[in-house]
């Protein structure tokens, strides 16, 4: 499903400058159209400039009501709009995909006066954007890595097979060692319902690649079989290249991950393990983070 972006919160605090440099940055990542639903836009169309409480949920439900129906079109919407009562913005979450977006500061920028007294901030389900002594620029690129976006796909190949009993989606790779990229990567597939064929490169171990071969096998045969994964894991021989012929009855896809998935690698997490830097538990699922510890530092 395609997804809403409500920016909320007071005038002045950055709203529709970061609307506008997420829709950039998703048209020209995805190559697709978004549309923009702006509050003050809104009001100025429909001639609405009651701003009572009356006036404020018309204007408020109107917006959802365009950006509901954009999106059941098949596109993107984002919304910037005050939108001060917590209540409407639950309805349409509750109801639809809706990333809430709640954007404040306490930098002076001289709309104080068009701020609402009744304005009631997010309590869950949203994200904290605080823009305060920060350029824009800054401040998109924390709000990308906090967005859960999709993988765009190409496929060089040629479509799917129509054997149903024997579908798989195959993954060759050294996984040194397992981390929520590869996760994601696998899971483009398990979410469609295609089961899973990784293939562990056998090779020896060496800095770059400190765990064996087994060790990386029992890692990811450890974290699919406690999700209960259709994944099937097996040892091939290192590879020099991956070969295809003209017409084959299969797709070869890419999938390039969004910003915040394609900042995580194996590399980061064995330099932060190495330097006592916690933060490479954040690339890495619970359920093998002790195994990838173990492993790596002998313990």
């Amino acid at each position: 499903m395609n997804t809403i972006y409500w920016f909320t919160g007071q005038p002045g605090h950055g709203k529709t400058v970061l609307s506008n440099l997420l829709i950039k940055y998703l048209e020209e990542k995805y190559n697709k159209k978004v549309f923009h639903v702006d509050g003050d836009d809104l009001r100025s169309l429909t001639n609405n400039q009651n701003y009572s409480k009356e006036g404020r949920y018309e204007n408020i439900k109107r917006a959802q009501s365009i950006a509901q129906y954009i999106q059941n079109k098949g596109n993107d919407v984002v919304v910037s709009l005050v939108a001060p009562y917590r209540e409407l913005r639950e309805e349409l979450k509750s109801r639809t995909k809706v990333v809430e977006i709640y954007v404040h500061t306490t930098d002076i920028r001289g709309r104080e006066k068009f701020h609402s007294d009744e304005y009631e901030s997010p309590v869950e389900n949203y994200i904290d954007i605080n823009t305060t002594d920060e350029e824009p620029e800054v401040t998109i690129k924390r709000l990308i890595e906090k967005l859960d976006l999709p993988w765009s796909k190409s496929n060089h190949g040629g479509l799917p097979t129509n054997n149903k009993d024997k579908k798989r989606a195959i993954f060759i790779g050294r996984y040194q060692p397992y981390h929520n990229g590869h996760i994601q990567l696998i899971e483009q597939k398990l979410k469609s319902g295609v089961g899973a064929l990784i293939m562990i490169r056998d090779i020896e171990p060496d800095d770059k690649n400190p765990f064996t071969t087994q060790q990386t096998v029992d890692m990811i045969r450890k974290y699919h079989s406690s999700k209960g994964d259709d994944v099937e894991v097996i040892i091939i021989p290192d590879i020099e290249s991956v070969n295809y012929g003209r017409g084959v009855g299969y797709e070869i896809n890419e999938f390039t991950p969004p910003d915040n998935i394609g900042n995580i690698s194996a590399t980061k997490v064995r330099d932060c393990i190495k330097e006592g830097d916690d933060s490479w538990k954040l690339m890495v699922d619970e359920s093998i983070q002790e195994d990838i510890k173990k492993y790596l530092l002998n313990e």
